[in-house]
């Protein structure tokens, strides 16, 4: 599965936090087993994206929603859910 995660030090804990997950396409995985390249060059491998550093703007997260969700909106939610912990003395 494909997840954001977030850790928060705020001096004395961590804090934690992640996006919701996904599975990538198998096309995906199997590249980057293959080949041993990171997520960005097996999508652009894959042929899902023209955008070599797809990592960077939208992200597979973006491809694969169709823009209704980009790497930056995925990784804001982990850091909202570790945020839980810092503002929240439970």
């Amino acid at each position: 599965m494909e997840f954001t995660a977030c850790a928060i030090y705020d001096g004395k804990k961590h804090h934690f936090g992640f996006s919701s997950a996904f599975k990538c396409p198998d096309t995906v995985y199997e590249i980057m087993q293959k080949e041993g390249v990171n997520l960005n060059d097996a999508c652009y491998k894959a042929g899902l994206t023209q955008n070599s550093e797809i990592g960077k703007s939208e992200g597979i997260i973006g491809i694969l929603t169709k823009g209704r969700k980009t790497r930056k909106d995925y990784t804001v939610d982990a850091i909202i859910m570790a945020m839980i912990h810092v503002e929240n003395k439970f």
